[in-house]
């Protein structure tokens, strides 16, 4: 459906729609599990936003397209992103301001490149992370379960955008997490 949808849009010059297109197509892409075409669509929706200034369009998707976000500032160099930094920061921001990350400032160390920023707890559980402990001895110097610890290093990996604890701690020595 979206694919008739988006011809005519672009025929018709209406670029806000091809942005909200892409951006919808991005998620459910994603939601498939097929990540190189959600990013593709997710950069084109991106590229198109920058030059448009939308971001209304890719905060009101909450959380999932914070994600996105967070996969591609993971996943671009800083230096030459396809879509301009200044564009992202602002775009964090609106993230951040509409709640798609934690809420407690006080229990979050605000990195750029983070859409979602880790909150102090998951801090503490990549510290050890990093120092290569095990889950269970991350549970007994935290005082929690293993279960809780699984959770934690679940959601550290998702924010960081990496799908294992050596890139995660490749990830947080990058944005300066870690030394």
């Amino acid at each position: 459906m979206l694919d008739r949808l988006h011809a005519p849009a672009v025929s018709g010059g209406r670029v806000g729609s091809v942005i909200e297109i892409q951006a919808v197509r991005a998620l459910a892409l994603d939601a498939t599990d097929d990540e190189d075409a959600a990013d593709d669509a997710f950069v084109d929706a991106l590229t198109l936003g920058s030059r448009q200034g939308h971001l209304r369009l890719f905060v009101d998707e909450g959380t999932p397209m914070a994600a996105l976000l967070g996969r591609y500032i993971a996943s671009h160099p800083r230096d030459h992103p396809p879509v301009p930094a200044d564009y992202l920061r602002v775009l964090v921001r609106a993230f951040e301001t509409a709640g798609a990350g934690p809420t407690d400032v006080a229990e979050q160390v605000v990195v750029a490149g983070l859409v979602t920023q880790l909150s102090s707890r998951e801090l503490d559980v990549l510290r050890l992370l990093v120092a290569g402990k095990p889950n269970q001895q991350i549970a007994d110097e935290l005082y929690v379960t293993v279960s809780t610890v699984k959770k934690h290093v679940t959601h550290i990996l998702d924010k960081l955008g990496a799908t294992n604890r050596t890139e995660a701690t490749a990830r947080a020595r990058e944005l300066g997490l870690m030394p």
